[in-house]
């Protein structure tokens, strides 16, 4: 595979189109170039100078509405597809996470559907965290259930119900 050389100016003419446009991707799939390779040359070269002076605060401010916009839409996507899962539980919530992190942000479905991101995480790790494990083994004389606390201050060879 051949190596490309890119000089300065196309560099810095990607790295402002990225501030002027407000998405590396978009610009990298536009020019041909890989996203992690213009990430890499935005952060050598820092802000532009003359694009941050070239705003007038009606553009800033516009600027500003459009991230909200983006962010409120992101937010409506999330919760469409999820509004099935809420009466099902946190397990299913994170099944839901796990099923979309591909398509949105972790954190972003964490906070939107109101559970925490380490919460999600600790869960994918452990599969069963979900509960099922604490009961596996606490069984008292009866041969009936019962949580180890009550087993622990129950009478020997009682029956508890």
């Amino acid at each position: 595979m051949e190596k490309r050389e890119y000089d300065a100016s196309f560099k810095r003419m990607a790295i402002d189109l990225t501030y002027a446009r407000g998405s590396v991707k978009e610009v990298a799939l536009e020019l041909g170039i890989d996203p992690g390779r213009l990430s890499k040359w935005r952060q050598k070269e820092g802000t532009p100078v003359r694009f941050a002076e070239g705003l007038t605060e009606e553009q800033k401010e516009i600027k500003r509405l459009q991230k909200e916009l983006k962010e409120a839409q992101l937010e409506r996507d999330i919760l469409k597809k999820a509004i099935s899962i809420f009466w099902k539980g946190r397990r299913a919530v994170f099944g839901f996470i796990k099923e979309h992190r591909n398509q949105y942000p972790v954190e972003k479905m964490c906070s939107v559907l109101k559970v925490g991101v380490s919460g999600f995480y600790y869960w994918l790790k452990h599969p069963r965290a979900n509960g099922r494990s604490r009961r596996r083994n606490w069984w008292g004389t009866s041969g009936r259930y019962m949580p180890r606390a009550r087993a622990a201050t129950a009478a020997p060879g009682s029956v508890l119900s």
